[in-house]
């Protein structure tokens, strides 16, 4: 692992924002809010709502552009996304002419970073700073993945802390769970879609942000076509935009494979 660690280069930033990997472009600063009382049945509703839509949704295939602005600078890059829950993870980095650049697989145990024009690769362990160290963005490949697939769920044990009512009849929820450090955000619009997810520390400050934008008929569902994340810790902000995208498709054999890799 710590070989890993040393030989992924600040560059390679530029090419990856696994969706995680996400974004809003700007820093967080919400709207006004209205406590919302301790009866109220809203907050588990959408609770509720969002455990029902994660459950539905275990995979996802698409492709995306992506922008991200980060410590090692800032670029731009069409992506090949393919990923599985709770962790498994693949993202293609495309070039000008579609020609591949960089892949990053992991199949929730370990991880392949392959970088084609050095032909070079690093793999190891996944370890829950994996993608702020290929990416600059604080999230774990396991929290990328749900947010990829626009369906975070609370962690286990999360209590809802505060609730309070948005203007444009939305609703913010506070979670904690007891003796955690941490505390996360979620932030439902009045038709009860997920807008943002955030991580906050014991303090209230956010950590991480992410926003979810443009939702689109898919299926018999609607899904945010735009996902952005900031990260204060490094700076960091991407967005990504789905040109393609397919909600539980019939994977390929391979496709996390590590030591091969089938296609996307």
């Amino acid at each position: 692992m710590s070989r890993a660690r040393r030989a992924l280069p600040l560059r390679i930033a530029s090419l990856f924002c696994s969706a995680v990997l996400a974004a809003a472009c700007a820093a967080p600063s919400g709207p006004r809010a209205l406590p919302m009382p301790p009866g109220d049945a809203r907050p588990a509703a959408l609770l509720g709502g969002l455990a029902h839509l994660a459950a539905a949704r275990r995979a996802l295939r698409g492709v995306a552009q992506l922008a991200l602005d980060g410590p090692a600078g800032s670029g731009r890059a069409k992506q090949v996304l393919v990923v599985e829950r709770p962790a498994r993870l693949r993202v293609d980095v495309l070039g000008l002419l579609d020609q591949t650049l960089a892949v990053l697989t992991t199949d929730g145990e370990r991880f392949r970073l392959l970088r084609v024009p050095e032909r070079s690769t690093d793999s190891g362990l996944v370890y829950p700073d994996l993608l702020r160290d290929v990416t600059g963005l604080a999230v774990t490949p396991e929290q990328a993945v749900a947010l990829l697939l626009g369906a975070p769920l609370p962690p286990p044990g999360a209590r809802v802390e505060s609730a309070a009512q948005l203007p444009e009849g939305g609703v913010r929820v506070e979670l904690r769970v007891p003796g955690a450090p941490e505390r996360e955000r979620l932030e439902f619009d009045a038709d009860a879609r997920l807008r943002g997810w955030a991580r906050l520390d014991r303090g209230g400050e956010v950590l991480s942000e992410a926003r979810f934008d443009d939702y689109q008929a898919l299926g018999d569902d609607a899904f945010a076509r735009e996902i952005g994340l900031f990260d204060r810790s490094s700076g960091a902000r991407a967005r990504l935009r789905f040109a393609q995208v397919e909600l539980n498709p019939a994977l390929p054999p391979g496709v996390f494979d590590l030591a091969v890799g089938g296609a996307p």
